[in-house]
Parts: structure tokens; C-alpha cells; sequence
């Protein structure tokens, strides 16, 4: 995988489209989670755009196959068209960032970030912000746009909002996690991120903040005792970022991210891409309803049978019974 990487340098990957052939052999398995068991397969499809298309060598003969891999292609080249008639997306001085996670959680590094109080957190136990909002500043001679969101993420709207608020599109997405007094991650903000993580995936990093209240234990160790937020973790493609109280700290965590825009090659995430997620969500959704509805009927099928069944046995058993009866009589 290595020798692969080696072989298409950061220019080209923006052209690069992985073919998967003997996708047959997956079985139940799908693609994305053949994908999240390898590490180095992760890193190849992050650096060619997360694009890729799977061959079943079973169905050679079916040429729909060969139908959607040109597709792909002809929409690759009409995105890089687009990118270099726009004048590339890599040359923008503007980052855009959008933060999601439980009020309280660190999200006043929102502030840090800004270098000034665009955001005033309070200390309370319920939810701060209201609404989505923006603020934007510049910082080390580039402009910076921060979008806080609602903790209501089960809200549908939200994260269209933030997305919108963000246009043309985040560049990523910080989910704010406080490591002091951790608890696991709010089931509500897993299940989002689940939801349309197939895409955003990519432009998702884990900003830990309070780390001083790991004391000796490294970033690492904990995850390793935290299984849950270890897979949650993986999830956003291992990225992660200790935001510490130092002076250097936005510093670190605007070249964090930088790296992954670089890696994504300056592209962010659009309310294109997600409404496609939310579209496969709810296929999903109405393919395992469908699925659940066809095991319901077989069962019931099934039931309706063994009860004819008995029903029948103990009707023969009656009439053997009574026959019984009739010549013990006689």
C-alpha cells in the first residue's frame, strides 16, 4: 500500500480513482467497512478524494457496471473542471470551521480560536447556544469563519444550517470532546455523525480539550481505556487533536487542520453531499424496513403452517382416540 502512495504524488491523487474488482468476495460485508478495517487503504483513498468504484467479477456481463464507473470519471473531470475555472480551491485564504458537541465541552476554544469574545459561554448546565451563529476574524493573516452549533443535533435542520451558515461548505468539522470528567460520547451526537459521516468523514477531526486532566496518561492510553470513543475515533478517519493551554495552541491546531485540507485537496464539505447522505440514510432505512417486513411475513408464514400442522395431528389423534373408544364399546 505503501509502494501505491509512493506512486502518486499529492497532484495527481486529484485525478486518482481506486478500482476495487472481486467486490463478489465481500459477501455481507460492504465496501465502507471492508475500508475502515485498514488503515493504509484509508490513507490512499483520503489522498484520491475518497473515490473509488467496486467491480463484482460475477457479473462481468453486466455492463451497468461499466455504466457507473464512467459516470464517476465524467464527474471527477467536470469537478476539476469546475475547481480550475474557479481558480482552484487550494489558493483560498479563508478557512471555515464548524464545531459540534455538548455546551460545556470546551467550546469556548471557539473564542481561542477567534482570538476575541465573538462567542460568550456561560456556566450552566444546559445548552448555551440557541441557534446555530457565526463569527468570523483574522488570525495570522488569514480570515477564520466559526460556526457554533446547537446541541440539538437530532434537530434535522442543524447541521443543514450550520452548513449553509458555513457556504460555499466547512472545511471541517471540530466535534469538541472535554476529557475532564469524561463520560462517553452523547449517544445523540454519535448517531448524527453516523448519519452522514460517509462523506464528511474526511472533513471530521476530534478536538480533545482540558488535556491537563489526563496528567501523566497520554491522549492514546485513554482512548485504549474508552473503547466507545476509540471507535468514534476511528470513525472520523483517526483524526484527533489535543488542544491544550499553551501559547502556541490555535497555532498547532490551524496546521492540524490545514494538513487534512491539503489531504482533501482544499475541497469541503458542500449541503450537495450531504443531502446525498441523508438520501442514502433514508434508503437504508426503507431498505431494512423492507427487509424486516419480508422476515415478519416468512415468520408469520411460518407459524400459520405449524399451527395447521398441529392442528391437524391433534385432529387425527382425536379420531384415532374416538375410534378407540367406538370398538372398546363394541
Amino acid at each position: 500500500m505503501e509502494t501505491l502512495q509512493e506512486l502518486f504524488p499529492e497532484g495527481v491523487n486529484q485525478h486518482t480513482m481506486v478500482l476495487f474488482t472481486y467486490g463478489d468476495r465481500l459477501r455481507k460485508k460492504t465496501i465502507e467497512e471492508f475500508i475502515r478495517r485498514d488503515a493504509n487503504l484509508q490513507q490512499l483513498l483520503e489522498k484520491c478524494g475518497n473515490r473509488y468504484h467496486v467491480f463484482n467479477n460475477q457479473q462481468m456481463e453486466n455492463r451497468s457496471q461499466v455504466s457507473e464507473l464512467l459516470q464517476k470519471i465524467d464527474k471527477m473531470v467536470a469537478t476539476e473542471k469546475k475547481t480550475l475555472d474557479e481558480g482552484g480551491n487550494q489558493q483560498s485564504n479563508e478557512l471555515r470551521i464548524v464545531l459540534l458537541g455538548k455546551t460545556g465541552a470546551g467550546k469556548s476554544v471557539a473564542n481561542s480560536i477567534l482570538g476575541a469574545g465573538e462567542f460568550k459561554p456561560e456556566a450552566s448546565s444546559s445548552s448555551v447556544t440557541s441557534q446555530c451563529r457565526k463569527a468570523r476574524s483574522e488570525v495570522d493573516g488569514r480570515e477564520l469563519i466559526v460556526i457554533d452549533t446547537t446541541t440539538n443535533l437530532r434537530n434535522p435542520n442543524i447541521i443543514q444550517e450550520c452548513i449553509s451558515l458555513s457556504s460555499p461548505g466547512p472545511h471541517v468539522f471540530l466535534v469538541v470532546i472535554q476529557l475532564r470528567g469524561f463520560a462517553p460520547v452523547e449517544q445523540e451526537t454519535m448517531e448524527v455523525m453516523r448519519s452522514f459521516c460517509a462523506e464528511a468523514a474526511k472533513y471530521t477531526m476530534v478536538l480533545f480539550t482540558h488535556a491537563n486532566s489526563l496528567k501523566e496518561k497520554t491522549i492514546e492510553e485513554f482512548l485504549i481505556c474508552n473503547e466507545d470513543l476509540a471507535d468514534f475515533t476511528h470513525m472520523c478517519r483517526g483524526r484527533y487533536h489535543v488542544f491544550e493551554s499553551e501559547e502556541n495552541a490555535v497555532s498547532r491546531l490551524l496546521k492540524n487542520i490545514d494538513k487534512m485540507v491539503k489531504i482533501n485537496g482544499g475541497r469541503y464539505y458542500t449541503e450537495e453531499m450531504y443531502t446525498r447522505s441523508v438520501n442514502a440514510t433514508e434508503e437504508q432505512k426503507e431498505r431494512i424496513l423492507k427487509e424486516q417486513e419480508v422476515i415478519k411475513q416468512r415468520e408469520e408464514e411460518e407459524l400459520r403452517r405449524r399451527l395447521a400442522g398441529e392442528a391437524l395431528i391433534k385432529a387425527v389423534q382425536q379420531f384415532y382416540e374416538k375410534r378407540e373408544q367406538t370398538c372398546t364399546l363394541q
